[in-house]
C-alpha cells in the first residue's frame, strides 16, 4: 500500500524527470546540426520513452492520490522498462563511453541530465514506486526497449542508411568490426538489461522503503534531492 505522502514524492520525482528531460533534449536538438540523426542514440530515445512513462505515472498517481492500492501491473511494467533503459544508459556511459572519451560524456547540461541525473532520479522513483513481486517473464520484458532500438539501428547500419562514420556506438560499425563483435555486444546488452531489471528490483526489495515512516521518507527524499541538484550545479559550474 502507498500513502498520500508516498505518492506526492513520486509525483515530484517524475515531474523532475519530465522537466529536466525535456529541457535537456531541447538543448540537444537546438545545438545539433542534423536533428533527425539524434534519434540514432539510445540515450535520446531511452529518455524520450522515460519522459512518456513519467507523464503517465504522474497522471495515474494524481488520479489515485487518496486511494490506498497496489501499483497496477501495466504501470509496474512500464516503469520497469523505463528504469532498465535508464540504467543501461548510465552503465554504457560509465563502462563504454567514459573509457573511450573521458569526461566529455558529461560536457554540457544536456549530457549531464541525460547520461546521469535522469537515470539516477528514475532509479530512485522506481525504488519508491514498485510494490510488486517481479517474475521471470517481467524481467524478460525489460529487453523490449533495447530490441526496439537495437534491431532497426543495426539494420540501418548494415544497409548504410546510417553511414559507418556516424554510427551511434562503436559496436554498430559493422563494416569495420568483425561480425561476432557486434553480435557479442548485442547479446551482452540483452542479457545485461535482464540483469539490470532484476538488480533494480532486488535493490528495492532490500531497502524496503514502504516500512519507513512518512516523516523519515520526506527527510530522506529531501536529502537525496539536494545532493542530486548540488551535483548538477557543480558539474555545470566546472564546464
Amino acid at each position: 500500500m502507498r500513502t498520500k505522502y508516498f505518492k506526492l514524492i513520486l509525483i515530484v520525482i517524475n515531474a523532475l524527470v519530465v522537466i529536466l528531460g525535456i529541457s535537456a533534449l531541447t538543448r540537444a536538438f537546438y545545438i545539433a546540426d542534423d536533428k533527425i540523426l539524434l534519434f540514432r542514440f539510445f540515450t535520446n530515445d531511452g529518455n524520450i520513452f522515460n519522459i512518456i512513462v513519467s507523464i503517465i505515472s504522474i497522471i495515474y498517481l494524481s488520479i489515485h492520490l487518496n486511494k490506498k492500492e497496489e501499483t497496477p501491473s501495466w504501470l509496474f511494467i512500464l516503469n520497469l522498462l523505463a528504469t532498465s533503459s535508464e540504467m543501461l544508459i548510465l552503465l554504457v556511459v560509465l563502462f563504454v563511453l567514459m573509457p573511450q572519451g573521458g569526461l566529455v560524456v558529461f560536457r554540457g547540461y544536456h549530457l549531464i541530465v541525460l547520461h546521469a541525473l535522469n537515470p539516477i532520479l528514475t532509479l530512485i522513483g522506481f525504488i519508491f514506486f514498485n510494490n510488486q513481486k517481479i517474475s521471470l517473464w517481467k524481467t524478460i520484458l525489460s529487453v523490449i526497449p533495447v530490441l526496439v532500438y537495437g534491431i532497426p539501428v543495426l539494420l540501418l547500419c548494415i544497409l548504410k542508411v546510417i553511414p559507418t562514420e556516424i554510427a551511434p556506438y562503436s559496436f554498430f560499425k559493422v563494416y569495420v568490426n568483425p561480425w561476432y563483435e557486434t553480435l557479442l555486444y548485442m547479446v551482452g546488452l540483452v542479457l545485461g538489461t535482464c540483469l539490470i531489471s532484476l538488480g533494480v528490483y532486488k535493490l528495492q526489495e532490500i531497502i524496503k522503503l514502504d516500512k519507513i515512516s512518512n516523516k523519515a521518507l520526506i527527510i530522506l527524499f529531501s536529502i537525496v534531492l539536494i545532493l542530486l541538484l548540488s551535483f548538477l550545479i557543480f558539474l555545470i559550474i566546472i564546464q
